[in-house]
């Protein structure tokens, strides 16, 4: 009697003891969830080519056996190229979820300003990658002043060689201005007949020069009358006043040219030729 009850005990230690194993091992029990790890692997495109290079790995855990559901992160000027990335989680911590992601694309257009002074070395107009690399190439010809390289009206660079990865829509133009010639740049502001005074109006008599900006300022309170060709004002009553004449180069060639100004002082005489000091 007492060996049969010795073998019952021992049968039933056994018997639970494979049971408490069982449960254990059991990853579909609430109680004892095994939790693993997997990667995440984030493929961008390449410039070059359409193959993908890796650009980002991130570490994720999640229940082994269990569907893993790849996270879809942003990257700014990638786009990815699928909805979803699922994967088991393996045991043994070896699962890779890969998401892959196309460059986004972006216009690009190069054209010359209003004066065609010279030639553009540059990658064609069209639609390219995100951080395609473009080399802008100013060639001048004789003549002409590069001024630089706009986006609208926002100047991009005065050097006639630039480089940059593109990274957004691009419309480039290429500004040459034709270069002033000091031999033209003539005002004759110095020659004593340039100023006359009839007793009543003064008029200034220089020489007029293709895109020569001239600015007349006179110490007078009547508003000034320009009458063409020549510059006219009417003189004041009594005493004396001043004219001052100033030429100054074309738009945009200040740098290249000074401009001249004279001034002189008139004094009113009745019903003579003015004279000058």
């Amino acid at each position: 009697m007492k060996k049969i009850l010795s073998l019952f005990i021992a049968f039933s230690i056994v018997f639970f003891s494979a049971l408490i194993l069982t449960a254990c091992d059991n990853p579909n029990d609430k109680g004892s969830t095994i939790v693993g790890v997997y990667k995440v692997e984030y493929y961008f495109e390449n410039v070059e080519n359409e193959n993908y290079s890796l650009g980002d790995t991130k570490i994720f855990s999640g229940a082994v056996n269990t569907e893993a559901n790849a996270t879809i992160e942003n990257f700014d000027n990638y786009t990815p190229i699928q909805n979803a990335v699922k994967g088991n989680i393996d045991p043994d911590g070896t699962t890779v979820l890969k998401v892959y992601y196309s460059r986004d694309k972006f216009n690009f257009t190069v054209g010359k300003g209003s004066v065609d002074g010279g030639e553009i070395d540059c990658a064609q107009n069209g639609t390219y990658k995100f951080g395609t690399p473009i080399t802008l190439k100013a060639i001048t010809n004789a003549g002409y002043n590069f001024i630089g390289w706009y986006d609208q009206n926002e100047i991009i660079t005065n050097n006639a060689v630039f480089s940059f990865d593109i990274s957004k829509d691009l419309s480039v133009t290429a500004v040459w201005q034709i270069q002033p010639d000091d031999s033209v740049f003539k005002t004759k502001l110095d020659a004593p007949d340039d100023f006359d005074y009839d007793g009543t109006y003064i008029t200034w008599a220089g020489s007029k020069v293709a895109n020569v900006r001239y600015e007349v300022v006179t110490n007078e309170d009547e508003p000034v009358t320009i009458k063409a060709p020549s510059y006219s004002y009417k003189a004041g009553e009594g005493g004396s006043f001043t004219v001052s004449v100033t030429a100054k180069p074309p738009e945009g060639s200040e740098e290249y040219l000074d401009s001249d100004t004279v001034t002189k002082t008139f004094y009113k005489i009745d019903n003579a030729a003015g004279k000058n000091s």
